[in-house]
């Protein structure tokens, strides 16, 4: 399945990722502020707003970033403010697994995530019922559990990217599920080299829970373990066509989008161009 078909649409100008590509959730965080029931939008057309737990925590903030606006959370003391996202499963999420389950999308994290030995990104495993996946740091390598459908563990494995994650940077983060073929992967990119990497296949025995109801979580488990950061056009598809190779390619012309700026020169890193008044990307920290 290749990405180059949608080159005239807008998203190949703005760098974030096609909603025909994320059938099952995409949240942009593009909002100056959440809506009256503090949820951010779901922008695949299903309905899945993210609710924000402790959007009152000082850190909590919509904030300018390279593809509109990201979410940023935590940067303080996570472990106080304790804030994070959840996705409430209907039971229609997991539904209708097809070949290839692909979600993912850009994190920022800070040393706190990926200086802690465990980190949750983007997860199923705090219910209700038994998970499907979870994506985390672990000591700053990716890591990637899958769930059959009483709850056991049929994978759980680390990759370790080829170069470093640092603080306050922009990655892509992507994990491909093949149901069928029983194996998975990791597609990262590191937004300020350019550098963009597969990991090896990794394979399981067993199947996946295809009855899982749970909520899906960013950056939370067991109301214990926080992520710090950023996040940003994070996607979900439980029925993708998709490969490793196709979302590599959507990493790298991603980075060479100019988010639609017509005053701005398409390039490989935005980490310093102007966003709007004064604020520049580097300020996602501040």
């Amino acid at each position: 399945m290749a990405l180059k078909s949608i080159l005239s649409k807008q998203t190949d100008f703005t760098g974030e990722f096609p909603a025909e590509y994320a059938k099952d959730g995409l949240w942009r965080f593009n909002e100056e502020n959440p809506d009256e029931d503090t949820c951010l939008s779901d922008s695949s057309g299903k309905g899945r707003k993210a609710f924000i737990n402790n959007w009152s925590a000082p850190t909590a903030v919509l904030k300018k970033s390279e593809y509109g606006n990201c979410f940023r959370m935590n940067t303080n003391d996570p472990p106080t403010e304790q804030t994070y996202l959840k996705i409430t499963n209907d039971g229609s999420i997991f539904s209708n697994l097809g070949e290839r389950i692909i979600c993912g999308g850009w994190i920022c994290p800070t040393i706190y995530s990926i200086g802690s030995q465990f980190c949750p990104i983007f997860n199923t495993r705090y219910g209700p019922g038994n998970p499907i996946f979870y994506l985390s740091f672990w000591d700053g390598d990716l890591r990637l559990m899958l769930y059959d459908e009483s709850g056991e563990l049929i994978l759980d494995e680390w990759v370790r990217a080829p170069f470093q994650f640092n603080s306050w940077q922009w990655y892509f983060v992507a994990a491909i599920i093949e149901s069928d073929n029983k194996k998975a992967c990791y597609v990262v990119g590191d937004k300020s080299s350019g550098t963009v990497w597969k990991s090896e296949d990794l394979t399981f025995t067993g199947e996946l829970n295809r009855s899982c109801t749970a909520d899906i979580i960013f950056g939370m488990h067991a109301d214990s373990y926080w992520y710090a950061g950023a996040f940003d056009d994070w996607f979900l598809d439980c029925d993708s066509k998709l490969t490793a190779k196709d979302l590599m390619n959507f990493f790298r012309s991603s980075i060479m989008a100019n988010g639609g700026n017509s005053n701005t020169n398409s390039r490989s890193s935005y980490r310093q161009d102007p966003i709007s008044s004064g604020d520049t990307f580097d300020d996602i920290s501040s």
